[in-house]
C-alpha cells in the first residue's frame, strides 16, 4: 500500500497567541483572517449579533481559547434567526 505524504501542521493556537503569529506559521493567508475584524465592526455598526464572527474575532485577536468559544457559542439560549 502506498503512504500518503503528510502536511506539516501548524502548532494549535493557545490562549493569547495573536493572528500574526499564526499567520506566519502557515506562510500563508488563511481565508477570512483580514475581513473578519472588518465584519464585526460592520456588525456593530448595523447592531446585527454575529456570535460566530465575534467568536472568531475573539481567538484571531483577543487571545480567547478556541475551547472557550466554543463553549459560550453552545450556552447561547437557541432563537429563531432572522
Amino acid at each position: 500500500m502506498r503512504s500518503v505524504p503528510q502536511l506539516a501542521r501548524p502548532a494549535a493556537p493557545r490562549p493569547g497567541r495573536v493572528a500574526e503569529e499564526i499567520l506566519k506559521q502557515l506562510g500563508r493567508v488563511a481565508e477570512g483572517v483580514y475581513s473578519a475584524a472588518a465584519i464585526e465592526a460592520l456588525a456593530g455598526e448595523k447592531r446585527v449579533d454575529m456570535p460566530i464572527t465575534r467568536a472568531v474575532c475573539s481567538v484571531l485577536f483577543r487571545g480567547t481559547s478556541p475551547r472557550d468559544v466554543v463553549q459560550q457559542l453552545l450556552a447561547r439560549d437557541p432563537r429563531e434567526e432572522a
